[in-house]
């Protein structure tokens, strides 16, 4: 009950401004025609009770009584209310997830066995293999950022080419992270589907930290710092990285509790994007029903409102 007042509004409020006309219609037909009312100015109440045809004789469901009820569930449908969202059957199967991954030459240092890269490639397979048809693409950047694959549920494609990508194949050197994530916010974009990115670097440097500082990315992204340790994240830039970008940063773990973990997040950004980004539900038709019950009152003999 709790959830569902505070999920509770109008998808069309400027139809409840037909209140208005309707308040109005109520004060001339309930107060200011009450001959009580009208004529109680002009004659002393103890004599308009004796000349007034069974003054007391209230009808509840009169038709100006109706008329505005009606008016009111008719004005409460036609705003769109609305307390959950429309169920997205493909949402979920269409949130993908990009891999940012770096291809520089300091992702071959061996601090990590065989290397940074070729860790970064392993833990790339037990994550696509976690995520079975989930979509993901690979975007590789140095110097430059690139697409390497769109966003596709054919994962086999994203790990092949991850495996041929060496420092050699990049046309420049440096860090263009954020060229990168420019990069993926357009293919999402174009692919007109949405998704989160996981970024795989070994550091950030200090010219390409000053531009995430001002870089307006509002895409769920994670970091997997392909390093040793947590000191040497520190040190190389990722964990201030991960800070700036309001990422979540993971380390490289002996086993798959670091992929598991990636998935799990990945998974958790899926489902609130999707629900973000689905439609509230219009309810405003659960109100015909009474609406057309109310209507069969003017089919009976003599039941209209007098307009007077």
């Amino acid at each position: 009950m709790i959830e569902f007042f505070s999920q509770f509004h109008f998808i069309r409020p400027l139809w409840l401004l037909a209140m208005l006309p309707l308040a109005l219609i109520a004060w001339m037909k309930l107060v200011r025609g009450n001959p009580m009312n009208s004529l109680g100015r002009f004659i002393a109440p103890h004599l308009l009770t004796h000349l007034l045809i069974a003054p007391n004789a209230k009808r509840r469901f009169s038709p100006d009584v109706m008329l505005v009820i009606v008016g009111v569930i008719i004005t409460l449908a036609l705003s769109g209310p609305s307390w959950r969202r429309e169920p997205a059957l493909f949402a979920a199967q269409q949130s993908a997830l990009m891999i940012v991954m770096k291809i520089a030459p300091s992702m071959q240092a061996t601090d990590l066995l065989p290397s940074r890269l070729q860790r970064a490639r392993h833990k790339l397979h037990d994550l696509l293999s976690l995520r079975s048809d989930a979509p993901g693409g690979l975007i590789a950047y140095a110097g430059s950022a690139h697409l390497v694959v769109p966003a596709t549920t054919d994962v086999r494609v994203v790990e092949q080419l991850a495996a041929a990508l060496e420092p050699e194949v990049m046309p420049t050197q440096g860090d263009a992270l954020d060229q990168a994530l420019q990069l993926v916010e357009l293919q999402l974009k174009t692919q007109d589907i949405s998704g989160s990115a996981l970024i795989i670097t070994d550091s950030i440097t200090p010219a390409q930290l000053e531009k995430l500082a001002d870089l307006d990315y509002r895409l769920p992204v994670q970091i997997l710092a392909a390093v040793a340790n947590e000191e040497t994240a520190v040190q190389t830039g990722v964990t201030q990285g991960a800070k700036l970008l309001g990422a979540r940063l993971q380390l490289l773990t002996p086993d798959v509790t670091d992929v598991q973990a990636i998935n799990t997040r990945a998974a958790s950004d899926s489902a609130r994007i999707t629900n973000e980004t689905q439609r509230w539900k219009d309810d405003g038709y659960l109100l015909m029903p009474l609406i057309l019950l109310l209507l069969l009152f003017w089919s009976l003999r003599g039941w209209s409102p007098e307009w007077k």
